[in-house]
């Protein structure tokens, strides 16, 4: 849906805005009898599914067991289950942690120009969905992430758990913790983030010299930014950053590249 409108306008301004609404929803009825599922990326651990009654984009991946777990109805709630030495244990099988793909997303773009100046502006939201971070299992598992340092000077890891035999647990060993959670094989449920996030995409500011000579009608002088900040972001990445062109391994990091901000300057002349 896109709704745009011409908020002021006079003698030497004038506001163009536009909104850009969307939100997609679908269903896998079926898919070939004898395939269980397909795969649609992912890693030790983790992986999107493609698979009758769920969605494109569904994420799966190793979770916490916890202390009221019933895999035969899909109830997995409550604290951390840990072992007497404050290992977090995990469930034998994957669960269901949300869809890659946002619920909805919105762009709000606008012009303003006065006189022979323009500025002009890009907002762009993506509101709901999930992404993983292997590369953040990757360094805790090596104990060299910020957050095992932080854990190692203070000398312990808060978490809210309890043992097998019932005993509640509001500290852990940091070692024997991320060694549980992170590497290839770890809990990726601890690496799951909401993909909501809200950045400016894109500004300019450009000026018009009308020159009228015979040999150049008029010059345009810009500056320009592209992706420049987050105004909200959860995940510790870029949610937009994506490990291939198609449609496999969407929001998943492992160590990819980081984003690219542009700053730049134009300079367009009519003749």
């Amino acid at each position: 849906i896109t709704l745009d409108a011409i908020a002021v306008q006079n003698n030497d301004w004038q506001w163009n805005t536009a909104f850009n609404f969307a939100r997609i929803r679908n269903e896998v009825i079926e898919i070939h009898p004898d395939i269980e599922r397909i795969g649609m990326g992912g890693g030790e651990s983790v992986g999107i599914r493609f698979e009758a009654g769920g969605s494109m984009g569904d994420l799966y991946a190793s979770a916490f067991l916890r202390e009221n777990s019933d895999p035969d109805n899909d109830i997995n709630e409550g604290r951390i289950v840990v072992t007497d030495d404050g290992m977090p244990r995990k469930t034998q099988d994957a669960q269901y942690m949300g869809n890659v793909e946002p619920d909805w997303t919105l762009g709000w773009n606008n012009n303003i120009t006065w006189k022979d100046f323009t500025f002009s502006f890009l907002i762009d939201s993506k509101m709901g969905g999930v992404v993983v971070s292997q590369t953040e299992a990757m360094l805790d598992g090596y104990g060299v992430s910020k957050r095992t340092g932080d854990a190692r000077d203070v000398g312990y890891l808060e978490v809210d758990a309890v043992t097998e035999g019932g005993t509640a647990v509001t500290q852990v060993d940091p070692e024997t913790w991320f060694l549980a959670t992170g590497d290839r094989n770890g809990i990726m449920e601890y690496y799951v983030y909401d993909r909501t996030n809200i950045r400016l995409s894109q500004v300019s500011l450009a000026y018009r010299l009308n020159l009228a000579t015979p040999a150049i009608d008029n010059m345009t002088f810009s500056v320009y930014g592209r992706n420049l900040f987050f105004f909200y972001k959860k995940a510790p990445f870029d949610p937009g950053l994506v490990m291939s062109t198609n449609r496999n391994n969407q929001g998943l990091d492992n160590f990819n590249l980081p984003t690219v901000r542009s700053i730049g300057l134009n300079l367009n002349i009519n003749f």
